[in-house]
């Protein structure tokens, strides 16, 4: 098993299915295959900060900036429209069935959290 490249950059959240494969986030994104990562282009702006999935065809990231990603088991969204300026920082997800629950900072307020359905 090789393990991620070296090279300094800052990886914050994991997330593996019930085979072994997933993915590591932070500066650059990445994808497990079982047996080696490899980097994956997502359009990133900013950091990630949590990576959660239901399943390999349903997984979502989320970070820094108010950013929102999506795979659908062929490729990824970002969702930039999803939230307007005055949040900071995404820094949690959780999905669940139809649901996704986000948690993070918005400006002047604090902590907030926002539920998602499909």
């Amino acid at each position: 098993d090789k393990p991620l490249p070296p090279g300094g950059r800052l990886l914050t959240s994991l997330w593996f299915d019930k085979n072994g494969t997933g993915y590591a986030g932070g500066n650059d994104f990445y994808y497990y295959n079982g047996s080696d990562f490899r980097q994956q282009e997502i359009n990133l702006t900013s950091l990630i900060k949590s990576i959660r999935g239901r399943n390999s065809t349903d997984v979502w990231a989320v970070g820094q900036r108010i950013r929102v990603y999506h795979f659908n088991g062929e490729s990824w969204t970002d969702f930039p429209e999803l939230f307007g300026d005055n949040f900071q920082s995404l820094e949690g997800v959780w999905a669940f069935a139809n649901t996704v629950f986000c948690v993070g900072e918005l400006s002047g307020i604090g902590s907030v959290s926002i539920i998602g359905r499909r």
